[in-house]
């Protein structure tokens, strides 16, 4: 990098020097438009624009003026990102000399810059005609078609790139992106592997190419792209939490749990692994281990939904009466309409002989309207909406004569605890 550096400075003071030069001569011969010409090229060398546009502007109403002028013109007002004289004169390039496709190509790329896609596109295409072997007039119209969303042109163009430059597949990788926008999944992935062999053991492609088989659902090919990337990485927390997701629709649990786990030992943070584990656990009946996990995912958030409502039910099932109702309550704060909430809680008030809360719990669960919504989560899958409704009319009734003592248990929603808790069928 240094002696790079050192190039630089040693071919910019050599240029400065030359101009040195050529502006003696300049003061001895102050129309000499050669000379002015030379001078001009070395300042825009030099990337001092102004001073090169001020040379180059002497120039007009000469016989120096012509289309090379107007380009060089040009090149500096969109170096000084004048883009509107840059346009003029491109323009006037073009006028002198249409089949100047270099004028065409920074034409285009000036309305590119300025998002005017349409007269982009057009000068692109142009250039497209003029010089068909310039890759990247191929690449910059694919560019175009993709932000329209037409894929199957932009893939044209940009498989013209491919064929043109075989180099540049590697950067392309937008191409696939948009074979999988037209449905052709094989072929992303043929051109991800493609890639693959420019950059063996890539993160990002492999984890391209494993979420298209699991969006197909080629589980088990998704799993073992994520491995490629373990073999590598062994603590890339992604690709094991995908594995473990993956066995977990595969109906392996434990495999999901030891995956997780394995997340989890790399990343303390992630809540949503730590979530997964007490889900799985929870799924499996190991409710202490649920519950387990379920503590730490509320260190991190505390306000977790789904975790208070899981937790939960995980107390209830440990006959953890006290945090089950603690649970149900935080989580009511944040979701006061949760009416499955509301009635769970109510029940392990009425357990508890408090039944104040129990029915103000059931009566704020009934303004909700839930019947049908509690007879589908209690496992009934035929909801008949007449017996709703008398079972509504039922509770309604009650609860409107209830006092708080201990014989309001006549007004509860009994056939609805009785389904919760058939022990208490006798009352």
């Amino acid at each position: 990098m240094s002696n790079i550096k050192e190039e630089e400075k040693i071919n910019k003071n050599r240029l400065i020097k030359e101009l040195e030069n050529y502006k003696n001569l300049l003061k001895n011969e102050p129309n000499n438009y050669k000379l002015i010409n030379e001078v001009a090229g070395f300042y825009l060398k030099l990337e001092d624009y102004q001073s090169a546009l001020e040379n180059y502007e002497k120039l007009i109403g000469t016989e120096f003026e012509n289309y090379q002028l107007y380009f060089q013109i040009a090149t500096v007002h969109s170096s000084l990102e004048d883009f509107k004289m840059a346009i003029n004169y491109y323009r006037k390039v073009i006028d002198s000399k249409e089949e100047h496709y270099q004028a065409w190509f920074n034409l285009a790329n000036i309305y590119n810059k300025q998002e005017n896609t349409d007269e982009a596109l057009k000068a692109f295409l142009k250039v497209s005609e003029l010089k068909p072997e310039l890759y990247q007039v191929w690449f910059n119209i694919g560019n175009i078609y993709q932000k329209d969303e037409d894929y199957e042109k932009a893939i044209e163009c940009l498989e013209k790139v491919v064929t043109l430059k075989p180099e540049t597949l590697v950067n392309l990788t937008n191409l696939p992106l948009m074979y999988l926008k037209i449905g052709n999944n094989e072929k992303a992935i043929e051109i991800y592997e493609k890639i693959l062999r420019s950059k063996p053991g890539n993160i990002t492609i492999l984890t391209n190419i494993a979420q298209i088989y699991q969006k197909q659902g080629d589980f088990t090919e998704a799993i073992e792209t994520y491995e490629k990337i373990l073999n590598s990485h062994n603590d890339h927390g992604p690709s094991l939490k995908a594995i473990a997701e993956l066995y977990r629709k595969l109906g392996k649990k434990e495999l999901s749990i030891e995956y997780f786990e394995r997340a989890a030992n790399f990343n303390t943070k992630d809540f949503g692994i730590f979530y997964s584990l007490g889900n799985n656990h929870f799924q499996q009946g190991n409710y202490d281990k649920a519950e387990a996990f379920y503590n730490k995912v509320l260190k991190i958030n505390p306000n977790h939904q789904e975790t208070l409502f899981e937790l939960a039910q995980s107390c209830e099932k440990l006959d953890e009466a006290e945090k089950a109702i603690s649970c149900y309550q935080k989580l009511l704060k944040i979701q006061p309409d949760n009416g499955i909430a509301r009635y769970n809680a109510g029940i392990l008030f009425f357990n508890k002989e408090d039944y104040k809360n129990a029915v103000s719990n059931f009566e704020y669960a009934l303004q909700l309207n839930i019947i049908s919504d509690l007879f589908k989560y209690l496992g009934i899958s035929k909801v008949n909406p007449n017996r709703d409704a008398q079972i509504g009319r039922f509770i309604s009734t009650n609860l409107s004569q209830l006092q708080d003592r201990a014989d309001l248990v006549t007004g509860i929603p009994l056939k609805l605890v009785r389904m919760r808790h058939p022990k208490l069928a006798s009352l």
